[in-house]
């Protein structure tokens, strides 16, 4: 399934060529809505036993989705995830390996109580998975958002009973320097301090204790770069930040006993609930990692 999602190029074009050469290619024109739009369009229409998701920047080896698919079939998983290399444009791509490893797999229930921790872990991204198809039956992508990714990570991981995993680098992302990931500090990474909050209640109602308290952790330290932020470098954004805002005050009482969090870290927060401005001079002080990650 090609979309088009409003492309101002010659892509339709080339999309609807392809689609004369082959019967099982299908396009869909369709007004620029953004990447959880476009995906969310191929799902609707989508009819195969399994889905796997390429993004328009991007190279797949000759070979990928034959090799997952076996890794799934062979370990009767629901998600089977290969591994990736980050390239630049002109990066030339090795597609030569050696297809020894067996996979890995991992129950659901193993995922979540170890997410933080399990070598090898499970990759926010979707496009070096492949899902079998009834996991989108109920979940789509959510629009307007930044991190669609990690967006539904944890409802796909728990409408699936395992993952299985191979390491083969068999997916290659073409990292621009405007891209998300590689970005300076911008209103994109609220969105990110907002999963990471989701991500902590989902480990809570779940009672995946050990988990929670890394999520909530990583949250908090998320939390108080946007503070930091939205106070000395983008005052602009604090209307949008508003969701956030909630998750901590519900996280409150949580992060006493937070044994991940240090004391010194469980003071700061108190001055934030209540806006003393020494919070921000200790978190830059005691906390830099927090504060100039994608201060750059």
């Amino acid at each position: 399934i090609l979309v088009d999602d409003g492309s101002p190029d010659n892509c339709p074009a080339i999309c609807d060529e392809y689609a004369k050469k082959d019967s099982r290619i299908r396009v869909i024109h369709k007004e620029n809505g953004g990447l959880s739009d476009a995906r969310n369009a191929g799902l609707d229409i989508a009819q195969g036993e399994y889905i796997g998701f390429v993004d328009s920047d991007d190279w797949i080896h000759p070979q990928m989705y034959e090799l997952v698919y076996k890794c799934a079939i062979s370990t009767n998983a629901d998600i089977a995830q290969c591994g990736y290399s980050k390239i630049k444009e002109k990066d030339s791509i090795d597609i030569h390996f050696e297809a020894t490893q067996k996979p890995i797999v991992r129950t659901k229930d193993e995922i979540f109580k170890n997410y933080y921790s399990l070598i090898p872990g499970i990759d926010d991204m979707v496009w070096n998975k492949m899902y079998r198809k009834t996991i989108f039956d109920t979940i789509r992508f959510p629009v307007d958002r930044y991190f669609e990714d990690s967006s539904i990570l944890f409802d796909t991981i728990n409408a699936s009973d395992c993952v299985a995993i191979i390491g083969t680098p068999l997916y290659f992302y073409l990292q621009r320097p405007n891209s998300i990931m590689s970005s300076n500090y911008s209103i994109k990474w609220l969105s990110k301090t907002e999963i990471l909050g989701e991500m902590t209640s989902f480990l809570k109602i779940h009672k995946y204790k050990k988990s929670s308290y890394h999520a909530q952790h990583y949250f908090l330290n998320n939390y108080m770069r946007d503070v930091y932020a939205i106070k000395h470098l983008h005052p602009e954004y604090r209307k949008h930040f508003i969701y956030a805002q909630k998750m901590f005050i519900n996280n409150f009482n949580g992060f006493f006993i937070n044994p991940e969090i240090c004391k010194m870290k469980k003071f700061v927060i108190i001055l934030l609930i209540f806006h003393i401005p020494t919070a921000y001079k200790l978190c830059q002080k005691y906390f830099p990692e927090c504060i100039h990650e994608f201060m750059r």
